[in-house]
């Protein structure tokens, strides 16, 4: 990991880098294993319910992931979400070409059937 942060351990490891919170916590196609792993699920839930610590505690706070439209359906995101105080807010295609996806190796990847999702703090009602 480049920069050290452990998107299941974010309060502890964005803690040495600052120490205010954030507005927005973006998580660009997580992924722990193969598509089909049951351990990306459980990334995901680790990050969602450890996203809320580095959040500021405002209705304009935001979580993000961009994720293929599959994996969002077979692991359950929304009700993972929902199981941290997570509500979504938007959904949306992504555009192939907003910017260039690269695999770990280097190789560039162009995701089809992308999708944008932003989930609100749910202790906040809708504006």
């Amino acid at each position: 990991v480049l920069y050290e942060v452990d998107a299941t351990e974010l309060a502890g490891t964005l803690s040495r880098r600052t120490i205010e919170n954030f507005d927005t916590v973006v998580f660009p196609f997580p992924q722990a294993s193969p598509c089909s792993d049951g351990q990306n699920a459980i990334l995901i839930r680790r990050f969602f319910r450890n996203v809320a610590r580095v959040l500021k505690d405002s209705p304009n706070s935001r979580v993000q992931i961009m994720i293929l439209e599959s994996q969002y359906v077979d692991w359950d995101i929304e009700l993972l979400a929902q199981e941290a105080n997570l509500i979504l807010d938007t959904w949306l295609p992504l555009p192939m070409n907003i910017y260039t996806i690269r695999f770990l190796a280097g190789k560039a990847w162009r995701p089809r059937n992308a999708v944008f999702v932003s989930f609100r703090l749910g202790h906040f009602s809708p504006t």
